[in-house]
């Protein structure tokens, strides 16, 4: 066999592997972006859940402060009305 013979086996091996290799290359690469990009968006979420959660919290607390503000409103105007009744009961 001529010695260009050798040459073009040779030349056509470290292609083909140069190809597996770029492939395995890009496909290592691929992974790691959708990996990193996993990774992003958890901890995104993370920090937007403890931002809600405190906003929630406060949204509570303001809404429990009306209710009791409402209902001592209502107590208010509940008493003077059930006194009434009941000075009326007793005549």
């Amino acid at each position: 066999m001529p010695i260009s013979r050798y040459i073009a086996i040779a030349a056509a091996r470290q292609g083909r592997r140069c190809t597996v290799t770029t492939s395995i290359r890009l496909a290592i690469g691929v992974y790691l972006l959708l990996v990193g990009m996993l990774v992003g968006m958890t901890i995104e979420r993370m920090r937007y859940d403890v931002q809600r959660s405190e906003v929630l919290v406060r949204y509570e607390q303001a809404l429990h402060e009306w209710q009791a503000y409402r209902m001592a409103l209502e107590k208010d105007e509940a008493a003077p009305k059930a006194a009434v009744s009941w000075s009326a009961r007793a005549n």
